[in-house]
């Protein structure tokens, strides 16, 4: 889920908390629903995928004083000369849970303090040498999960990667459909690493999730006592 995503859905939760079970309609001013990590453009792109979904079944715009329609049509926030906006969306409650739902996380990849790569604290992916460019780019991955890592953010983060993202990829034991799920893409210059996969995910990466489970089937397993050492060392990574 993106965090755009994220921020609206946190917004509506909260508001439905102080709502009975049959009203599903919730009031926000424009301008405020604007935070630092949520652009008017991301805001809009979430509210459009939130309708498509079914979650937001209706929208209102009003507000606080009367303005000719010319204006009232264009204007979506305040100005020094126009009154603030106010949205009201219309919320289904059982499809918000059901979004929510399919966007909880399925596949997670993290590396414990024995460098193992291990998928869902289960399925040992590899085991990079201890300070090699394998070892270094995972560590960084894991740590800018769901972004595009350059050749220049490792050079600021003054890691000396010189090897093809590629051959890293293929040397930590991300091939197959586990290549597909976390590594989409990649090139010369850069790769893109994905993280806690959702259903979502999953659809819009094309991955055969019937083939990913098989994969990870047929890897090495941790042993049942160290799961707790791997999820405090997920913890510590987070």
């Amino acid at each position: 889920m993106t965090k755009e995503l994220r921020a609206v859905i946190q917004l509506i939760t909260n508001a439905l908390q102080y709502k009975n079970a049959a009203d599903g309609d919730v009031e926000f001013y424009w301008d405020s629903l604007l935070k630092p990590d949520l652009s008017e453009q991301g805001l809009l792109w979430a509210v459009t995928e939130l309708g498509k979904s079914g979650v937001i079944q209706r929208k209102k715009l009003q507000y606080e004083e009367e303005k000719p329609q010319s204006t009232r049509s264009r204007l979506l926030y305040a100005t020094r000369t126009h009154p603030r906006a106010v949205w009201t969306y219309s919320i289904d409650r059982q499809r918000l849970e059901r979004f929510l739902e399919s966007a909880k996380p399925k596949y997670l990849v993290c590396l414990t303090k024995t460098r193992e790569v291990i998928v869902n604290d289960k399925y040992i992916v590899g085991k990079p040498n201890f300070a090699s460019e394998n070892h270094d780019f995972i560590l960084f991955a894991i740590e800018h999960p769901n972004t595009t890592i350059t050749r220049e953010a490792l050079r600021a983060a003054k890691l000396d990667i010189a090897k093809k993202f590629a051959q890293i990829i293929a040397d930590l034991g991300f091939k197959g459909e586990l290549k597909r799920a976390f590594f989409p893409n990649a090139s010369i210059k850069a790769v893109e690493f994905r993280n806690s996969l959702t259903d979502a995910d999953l659809k819009e990466l094309q991955v055969d999730e019937v083939k990913l489970r098989q994969q990870l089937n047929a890897l090495p397993k941790t042993e049942s006592k160290d799961k707790k050492r791997n999820a405090g060392a997920r913890k510590t990574l987070n």
